[in-house]
């Protein structure tokens, strides 16, 4: 919560194994879903993608810095994603 100082809101979220994390709330899809059925690793993963996806909106798509993804944890990634239609 901003109390007027110009410092951004923050949303929390959690995983499915009880870890928390914390968002700039600016970043964060109006309606974003705040418990996650994923473990860490995948809600730490679309945290990331969140500000990168804020951060790179109004680059040329050609100019877009890699978002590099763990092998391992893709296949459950692409699922969360497509749940979340993020």
């Amino acid at each position: 919560m901003s109390i007027g100082l110009g410092l951004p809101d923050y949303t929390r979220i959690y995983s499915n194994d009880g870890s928390e994390f914390v968002a700039e709330t600016r970043v964060v899809p109006k309606g974003f879903p705040t418990n996650l059925n994923y473990p860490a690793k995948i809600v730490e993963t679309i945290i990331s993608y969140l500000y990168f996806k804020f951060h790179n909106a109004r680059k040329n798509l050609n100019k877009l810095p890699a978002f590099d993804i763990d092998p391992v944890i893709a296949l459950e990634l692409l699922k969360a994603a497509t749940d979340l239609s993020i």
